[in-house]
């Protein structure tokens, strides 16, 4: 059963890499401009983050195998539209289903895992699925860059609904059984989780370091955010690259991730760790620097 969970999330996230730097690169052959990139890539996330403090409640509430099989399929429709209406307002519609199907297929499937490994096993089970999701990040970039270079973004985005029509296919063979206090909650659920929201916003409240973390978190991730949608022309501009390199600079941000989340689990031992953040921050932007002055190809991969 772990394995079939295990090759649905390979397969769901190897197909939403690829597609991912195909319509970026699709998007920059329309010629709306960084602004149209910008606006897609806030809509691939931001339906998830409001939609966040309720996917909680609904993971615990409901079929668990259902939700993950519903969420792939709201994907592979998605994608199949826009693979044959690729225009902006299509992309921008169907990435907002997009957004929220992933927001809910993912923590979904995490949940179910402990389900069905044994609790001697999790720890080798979740090992494997950090390192799928590694190699995903490293490969899937180049791939998907490839792929629309080419044969075109029909093609490539034809893949990515594929890879959720073979994600829900291995999840129909799963056996995955609801908990019984997830059934019970599923009778006594109310119609709208107003408590389950008052829940969460109550930890934003009460303790001044979550508010911290968001506020960091929020920031470093807005520097990311600005980052993307200039990628495009900052290598066509600035390095004099082919469009290729756009799925290798995405790579290398996924492969350098790796190794700090590797180097990450051990530092916390030596260092204290508000230390740890103001150092990591400080060096993420001072290699966003060098990286924004950097016109040679190879060392602008290294930076990132």
């Amino acid at each position: 059963d772990f394995r079939l969970i295990w090759l649905a999330g390979l397969f769901s996230s190897a197909g939403s890499e690829v597609s991912r730097l195909a319509l970026m690169l699709h998007l920059v052959r329309l010629d709306h401009g960084a602004a149209a990139i910008a606006l897609w890539i806030g809509l691939r996330s931001l339906p998830g983050i409001l939609a966040a403090p309720w996917i909680g409640p609904v993971v615990d509430r409901y079929d668990r195998k259902r939700l993950l099989i519903l969420a792939d399929l709201v994907r592979a429709v998605a994608l199949a539209i826009v693979a044959f209406q690729p225009t902006l307002p299509v992309i921008l519609a169907a990435v907002l289903f997009e957004s929220i199907a992933t927001a809910i297929f993912d923590p979904s499937r995490r949940s179910v895992v402990p389900q069905v490994v044994p609790a001697n096993q999790l720890e080798q089970a979740n090992s494997l699925d950090q390192t799928t999701s590694t190699v995903i990040l490293i490969a899937g970039p180049a791939i998907g860059a490839k792929l629309f270079l080419l044969l075109g973004i029909q093609p490539a985005l034809l893949v990515d609904a594929a890879s959720y029509l073979i994600s829900a296919l291995f999840l129909t063979g799963a056996e995955i059984v609801t908990p019984p206090g997830v059934i019970q909650r599923q009778r006594n659920a109310p119609a709208i989780w107003g408590s389950d929201l008052a829940a969460s916003w109550s930890a934003v409240k009460f303790n001044p370091r979550v508010r911290c973390l968001i506020v960091v978190q929020f920031i470093s991730l807005l520097c990311t955010g600005l980052w993307a949608p200039l990628a495009p022309a900052f290598i066509r501009d600035f390095l004099h690259a082919p469009e290729s390199q756009l799925g290798w600079q995405f790579s290398a941000f996924g492969a350098g991730g790796a190794a700090g989340a590797v180097i990450a689990s051990r530092l916390p031992e030596s260092w204290p760790r508000g230390r740890l953040i103001l150092s990591a921050l400080f060096l993420e932007s001072l290699h966003m620097v060098v990286y924004s002055l950097t016109p040679n190809v190879p060392l602008s991969l290294l930076c990132l």
